[in-house]
């Protein structure tokens, strides 16, 4: 009879023991990773946000994780990067309505993004310009291979060569 009560024991033991190790990797597994936060799920990305690539929300979120940007910081640019977002809206929309002067549009966002960045400047500290200037040289070379890019691809509605 004791026996039992010791294997019973036992059984318990290795049951109790078992629980633990499932509990602690468990509990492992549910740690948040490491790194930067992503963007916030409680904002609302829409389908004017997606337009275009570019988003102010993942902007911010890009510029905070790059940065390291204050409370205070994240909020001004959020409102700068949103301002730069309708002006350049407005543009394009008066770009499909008007073709004859599209050029000087284009150098009119340029111009807005080029006035919006200098104030995103103004608001950071040493360190940050210096970070915020590499990212603007990186973002300015992705541009400039993209517009290679697409002037090397042969036009879609130019009929192919025989």
């Amino acid at each position: 009879m004791i026996d039992i009560f010791y294997l019973v024991s036992i059984a318990r033991r290795a049951l109790l023991f078992g629980s633990l190790l499932i509990a602690s990797c468990c509990a492992l597994f549910a740690q948040p990773p490491e790194g930067p936060p992503g963007p916030p799920l409680d904002v609302p990305v829409t389908q004017n946000d997606m337009d275009h690539g570019r988003s102010v929300v993942r902007e911010v979120t890009q510029l905070t994780q790059r940065l390291t940007l204050t409370d205070a910081q994240q909020s001004r640019v959020k409102a700068l990067l949103t301002n730069q977002k309708r002006q350049i809206d407005e543009l394009r929309r008066s770009m499909q309505s008007d073709l004859s002067k599209s050029d000087a549009k284009l150098e009119k966002m340029d111009q807005i993004r080029d006035l919006t960045d200098r104030r995103i400047a103004a608001l950071l500290d040493g360190s940050q310009k210096v970070k915020f200037a590499a990212w603007q040289e990186q973002r300015k070379n992705a541009m400039e291979r993209q517009r290679q890019r697409q002037e090397n691809q042969p036009s879609s509605t130019t009929p192919p060569a025989l």
